[in-house]
């Protein structure tokens, strides 16, 4: 689990279940801060910012669980052995917090995952808005210095008209003063748009803003291209920043989009390898689809225009295009594991 306390709140109307996970939290660093038999009693815990998770117990069949649901933190669905198939699929696609069917392991994974998600898209959210923040500035910087340039030059000129004034030539020296701290404002904001992508790198399980990104933007993006995913959750920590990750990511889905035909099925994977007679971690990310369903054949120049390229040389990373035998290429995208920091710093 995470290093630090979670606090929760269990929604159940099941004294037997309550007790069971009582048990599992005491034992996992969770405290378990109420049970309650009430959905909205659990969300007044998180708006009044009392709970970092809220965990509910549904067992209604004629109940949407999912109903005014305010997901200011994460929110995990304990579902019993006979859910329908179409609440599990369209539940997980849409939410991904759901324990089913439930054990003792699948609650704290899930858990775990929930915490981590809803921690890394926070991050990614302050991520995007500090770009958003920059490129504004950048602007701002722009047309306030050539606003700057015009006020410094013509006081200049002033100055030299005012110079037997030693009143007008005060007044003139205070405004090439403010003019000066005006200037170095500006210097400070150019520099900070400048360093927006030098963001601090931290260790990070890739599958998780994987996983995010194809929930996300794979329906608006991709349209009628099916997604076939086989992602390994285990050992794909790499050490990257959060928000290039996932600019990474979709960007590679728009550039699927733009490179292959409309009902195309794709397979993505990601798996977590060692290289040959080494104990180097390398995780891979596969995109594999049958040559024929691929408009261009420049497919790595076409990912390279996206930006693709520019991130997998940040983390000493590379990327190949593979001609399989069964007439099929696939898409290989290669990071380094966050084990291999050391050595490359």
């Amino acid at each position: 689990m995470t290093s630090r306390e979670i606090r929760l709140v269990l929604v159940t109307k099941r004294k037997r279940l309550a007790t069971e996970l009582s048990e599992i939290f005491k034992e996992n660093n969770i405290s378990l801060c109420s049970i309650v038999d009430s959905k909205k009693t659990a969300l007044d815990f998180a708006a009044r910012k009392q709970v970092d998770l809220i965990l509910i117990d549904w067992n209604r069949k004629n109940e949407n669980p999912f109903q005014d649901v305010s997901f200011n933190v994460p929110i995990v669905f304990i579902f019993p052995e006979q859910i329908d198939d179409f609440l599990k699929n369209s539940a997980l696609e849409q939410y991904g917090y759901i324990v089913y069917p439930f054990n003792n392991h699948a609650v704290l994974n899930t858990l775990h995952l929930a915490m981590e998600k809803f921690k890394l898209q926070k991050e990614l959210n302050i991520a995007s808005r500090i770009k958003a923040l920059s490129i504004f500035a950048a602007g701002i910087a722009h047309d306030f210095n050539n606003l700057l340039g015009a006020i410094i030059g013509y006081a200049e000129l002033l100055k030299f008209k005012t110079k037997n004034s030693e009143e007008l030539s005060r007044y003139v020296d205070l405004i090439l003063k403010a003019s000066d701290k005006a200037k170095n404002l500006v210097d400070k904001l150019t520099q900070y748009s400048r360093n927006w992508e030098n963001m601090e790198k931290q260790i990070f399980p890739f599958h998780v803003i994987l996983k995010e990104t194809l929930r996300i933007e794979k329906s608006d993006l991709l349209g009628r291209i099916s997604i076939i995913e086989d992602i390994n959750k285990e050992g794909d920590e790499i050490y990257a920043d959060p928000l290039q990750t996932y600019l990474l990511c979709q960007s590679l889905l728009k550039t699927l989009k733009n490179i292959v035909k409309p009902d195309t099925q794709l397979k993505i994977s990601l798996k977590n390898n060692e290289l040959e007679d080494s104990d180097k971690k390398i995780v891979c990310l596969f995109v594999e689809a049958k040559k024929q369903d691929f408009k261009t054949e420049k497919i790595k120049e076409e990912l390279g225009l996206r930006g693709i390229l520019k991130f997998i040389k940040q983390v000493d990373g590379k990327i190949d295009i593979v001609n399989l035998d069964d007439d099929k290429i696939k898409i290989a995208i290669f990071i380094p594991g966050a084990s291999n920091i050391g050595e490359r710093q």
